[in-house]
């Protein structure tokens, strides 16, 4: 089974042009693609949207076949884990503030999804909370997810209780976890994700240099790979699994992730 969601990136440094998704297109038979869009510092809704446009308008020129079809194929990601000092530090007050202006000004169709928080930052429930309490959550219409190892399972138990549909946007197993191990342990987090309602599951990474960003640990070979690709049919339960989602075709299953490398600017 070929992946189903995609990750893509239109980020200062990082666009993921229309010969990208061209090229997925063919191969891959019309994924979904969830777009990180925006910087790692600090931005206005203002900027933001203007960085959305500039990304809808070289698809609409360079490839309207995708926005054809973009409001079932195409859903927007506001930044990436606002918790890290790395990605901005926001205060989830400042987060929610920036939803609601992003909201306030939107007229596109396009689901908007919340960025992940990073897991490995103390403290990250009692962000969250703060965030909720802000009503971050009535701004959004999906929320990503990301998680490792052990911190798998938590962030699959709590996110999946919010009320919105989850998208794990990056999981992997402990570090030095390799081959069938590695691909005995993406197989049951899908479960694990599926039994809990989870809709989409993204695997960082399949390929790309990390220039340092990030441990290249997370690659996954060629077995793992194949592996992950032979599985069967994941079907959705928990309290997530609506049947008025359909006619979806990805509702219903896991589904599995190409992350792609940088493509520099």
């Amino acid at each position: 089974m070929r992946a189903q969601v995609i990750g893509t990136l239109w980020t200062p440094g990082t666009w993921h042009r229309s010969h990208i998704y061209a090229r997925l297109d063919r191969e891959l038979g019309q994924p979904v693609y969830i777009v990180r869009i925006g910087s790692s510092r600090p931005v206005t809704a203002g900027e933001w949207l203007r960085e959305r446009d500039e990304l809808l308008s070289h698809l609409k020129v360079n490839w309207p076949g995708l926005l054809s079809t973009h409001r079932r194929r195409l859903r927007l990601r506001v930044l990436n884990e606002p918790n890290l000092p790395e990605e901005g530090g926001w205060e989830p007050e400042a987060y929610a503030g920036l939803l609601q202006g992003i909201r306030r000004e939107d007229t596109s169709p396009l689901e908007i999804v919340a960025a992940p928080v990073s897991l490995g930052v103390p403290g990250w429930r009692a962000w969250y909370e703060r965030f909720i309490a802000a009503g971050g959550l009535s701004f959004v219409d999906r929320i990503a997810v990301n998680g490792y190892a052990h911190l798998f399972s938590q962030a699959v138990d709590y996110f999946s209780k919010l009320g919105k549909p989850i998208d794990i946007t990056e999981c992997n197993g402990p570090p030095g976890l390799r081959d069938q191990g590695r691909a005995s342990w993406v197989l049951g987090a899908a479960v694990l994700a599926a039994s809990c309602g989870v809709e989409t599951l993204q695997v960082f990474i399949v390929g790309g240099r990390s220039n340092g960003a990030w441990d290249e640990g997370y690659i996954l070979n060629d077995t793992e790979a194949e592996a992950i690709g032979r599985r069967d049919r994941i079907d959705i339960g928990g309290s997530m699994a609506r049947q008025d989602w359909r006619p979806n075709v990805w509702a219903g299953k896991i589904l599995s992730v190409w992350n792609l490398p940088a493509e520099p600017a």
